[in-house]
């Protein structure tokens, strides 16, 4: 069952995804902005309905939150 802004969300997560090469402070700003909302609505979701109906939003958050952990993350230094 999707929610009315799960459709949207997906598709953000998916532009952000294609520009994951080009991401930088601004494009991580969108994605922890994103992960943020998308975290805050699964915990309304999940206080206020049983946790199948929260499944998507809860899928929605984790995805997006992976995303900021893949792209986001400081390189990591060369071996010497």
């Amino acid at each position: 069952m999707q929610t009315k802004w799960s459709r949207p969300l997906f598709a953000a997560i998916a532009v952000l995804a294609l520009h994951a090469g080009e991401a930088r402070a601004d494009g991580c700003d969108d994605m922890k902005a994103l992960c943020k909302e998308a975290t805050a609505k699964a915990l309304k979701c999940t206080k206020e309905q049983s946790a199948a109906e929260c499944k998507p939003l809860i899928d929605v958050r984790n995805a997006t939150c992976t995303q900021i952990d893949l792209v986001c993350k400081p390189a990591a230094p060369e071996p010497e």
